[in-house]
């Protein structure tokens, strides 16, 4: 079949309209196709290249000028196909291509695992695996349609199913854009049930310029600063922290009022703050070095005010064993029940109420090693923390500070930094009652 490369099939996916329900997603996807095209030809010259799931084999004319041999493969009876086979059971040889694109294809697979032993199977020596599949999308079967995943899921099927070199797992776009591409596909399955889809095209279009244009949703979320609860404005901050625009959006904050100087003073948050960050967000964070010892100063003196009116079993145990499983039993355990971020605590009821009462308002003190966090900045510019947990393959596991183990593929980090802080928060003062705070107490003293 000789089919000129302008003429050929596909344009709606090499070429999407922003008036097209899945632009958003298809966009990101076609730019990083041309980008890996490009390396391609650098790495190669001329590579041999295999499209499973090839349909029209839609993404031939961007790799074209890269390709000694296009091969496609399909399930189904498809004159564009030049061999037919089942992803799980490829009807070609070991180690033969130099490139292996697996486009939407996963997730109407019945055995995933299989199908990327496959992939890696018939890639050859330095070759690459360019694999995309959907986070979120609607029910479509072709014939099926079975799976959806994370990037920590992607990474676990892939990694767990082939010796790979390198392995770096990616969203093809943002939370935004995600949100915006559903929006998109039920307008147009709206409109085309109503029989009106062309009425909708510039409403599809304007949903895909803003959830494109959006910074994940990062002015939305900085809304919940004004909230009235400490707990979640606590938890806004730590997000926003991690990525450039949100640290832009936390000094705006506190330059309109809305959120104290202090706040963002405090020592483990003002790490993840700086790290990877911009002069102008460094600078900006470094002025805040003395509300941090202005902080300190004052949260001394309100343990030292509240230990004064601690009394030694006023609290109900009962009580406290609840506010302990609210806040502390993600990353502690008790009689081998609990998270294992922070230090077990069978047997800490032998120590005197108030220096419980230190080591849960000021955690900072005195930290094990074995408990102090890292700060990894990644490529794309956000920050991750999390407590060091071990080397797996091609990937680092932390602990973040919610107690999930997540995985941190090592080509996406540019820098690891140990930290003398612990990842457990040193504001519970502000997001407890005393009330709360002295039957958490009360029900440690039991922990003997």
């Amino acid at each position: 079949m000789v089919i000129p490369t302008e003429k050929w099939p596909g344009a709606d996916r090499r070429e999407p309209r922003r008036t097209a329900p899945n632009w958003v997603i298809r966009r990101p996807l076609v730019d990083w196709l041309r980008t890996e095209a490009e390396l391609a030809r650098e790495r190669y010259g001329r590579a041999r290249i295999l499209d499973v799931g090839c349909g029209t084999k839609a993404y031939f004319p961007i790799f074209a000028g890269a390709a000694s041999e296009y091969v496609g493969v399909d399930v189904q009876e498809n004159p564009y196909a030049d061999v037919h086979g089942a992803i799980e059971a490829l009807p070609l040889p070991d180690s033969s291509f130099d490139v292996v694109l697996c486009t939407q294809v996963l997730e109407h697979v019945p055995d995933p695992a299989r199908a990327v032993s496959e992939l890696y199977r018939v890639t050859a020596p330095g070759g690459r695996v360019l694999a995309s599949t959907h986070g979120v999308m609607y029910y479509h079967p072709d014939p099926f349609d079975l799976w959806r995943w994370t990037h920590e899921g992607l990474e676990r099927l892939f990694g767990a199913n082939g010796h790979w070199e390198s392995l770096a797992v990616r969203p093809g776009a943002g939370t935004s854009a995600c949100v915006g591409m559903i929006l998109g596909m039920y307008l147009h399955l709206l409109a085309k049930r109503a029989h009106v889809a062309p009425a909708v095209r510039p409403a599809i279009s304007l949903v895909n310029a803003v959830a494109s244009a959006a910074p994940e949703g990062l002015p939305y979320l900085a809304r919940a600063l004004d909230a009235r609860s400490a707990r979640l404005r606590e938890r806004v901050v730590y997000v926003l922290a991690g990525s450039t625009a949100g640290a832009q959006l936390l000094m705006d904050a506190v330059r309109e009022g809305r959120l104290p100087a202090q706040t963002l003073a405090e020592p483990t948050l003002r790490e993840r703050l700086v790290a990877g960050k911009p002069e102008s967000v460094r600078t900006a964070v470094a002025a805040l070095a003395q509300a941090d010892s202005a902080t300190e100063v004052a949260r001394e003196r309100r343990i030292q005010a509240f230990a004064s009116r601690l009394v030694a079993r006023a609290g109900s145990a009962e009580q406290g064993a609840r506010v302990f499983t609210a806040n502390c039993s993600a990353c502690h355990a008790v009689r081998g029940q609990g998270g294992q971020v922070g230090p077990q605590l069978d047997g800490v009821g032998h120590r005197a109420p108030a220096e419980l009462l230190a080591k849960v308002l000021a955690p900072n003190r005195t930290v094990a090693p074995a408990f102090r966090y890292e700060t990894v900045i990644l490529k794309n510019g956000d920050v991750f923390t999390g407590l060091y947990r071990r080397e797996q393959g091609v990937s680092v596991a932390f602990v973040d500070r919610e107690g999930k183990e997540i995985s941190v593929p090592k080509s996406q980090i540019v820098e690891r930094r140990s930290s003398a802080h612990t990842l457990m928060p040193n504001n519970f003062m502000d997001v407890i009652s005393e009330a709360d705070l002295q039957h958490l107490v009360a029900y440690l003293g039991t922990l003997r």
